[in-house]
């Protein structure tokens, strides 16, 4: 049990009942805790002996636990030394192509754009990216055979 002092501006001389309890110009008298909750939650008050809100809301502020360590956060330069970049492994065509139908010129360009080369055409980065590979790695760029000869014809008939 406790007697609660409101605090709120126009509240402070407040005579009559609220919450159950009987108020004396701004003075209630013995509540029980969850009245004297009830009390705060709808007007500004305090504790008359120890001056404390006895809020739902202010006894969830008092019982948070604030004792987390801070850990600084690293540098970026911190960050690179701690992660060396890995060595690039080679790339094929075939990984390439499945790179490209998984997430398509997307997915071939996050490859295609830290070795500077750019094209709209898959084919064409795939392509540019085998060449730029082994521009860089001294290895021998084989490209693919073109096919010489008529285009293929549709002899099926449209249903």
């Amino acid at each position: 049990m406790k007697r609660i002092r409101l605090t709120q501006p126009g509240w402070e001389n407040y005579t009559g009942a609220l919450c159950g309890g009987q108020f004396v110009e701004g003075l209630s008298e013995e509540l029980a805790d969850r009245q004297a909750a009830q009390v705060a939650n709808i007007v500004t008050c305090e504790d008359a002996e120890t001056g404390f809100n006895p809020s739902s809301s202010q006894h969830l502020i008092d019982s948070r636990d604030d004792s987390a360590e801070v850990v600084p956060e690293r540098t970026a330069a911190a960050q690179e030394v701690a992660t060396p970049k890995p060595e690039r492994e080679l790339l094929t065509r075939e990984g390439l192509e499945e790179i490209a139908l998984k997430r398509g010129i997307n997915g071939i360009r996050e490859i295609s754009n830290p070795m500077g080369v750019r094209s709209t055409s898959i084919n064409t980065l795939i392509e540019l990216i085998l060449q730029k590979q082994a521009q860089e790695t001294g290895t021998k760029y084989i490209p693919l055979p073109v096919a010489v000869g008529p285009a293929p014809t549709n002899t099926e008939p449209n249903l």
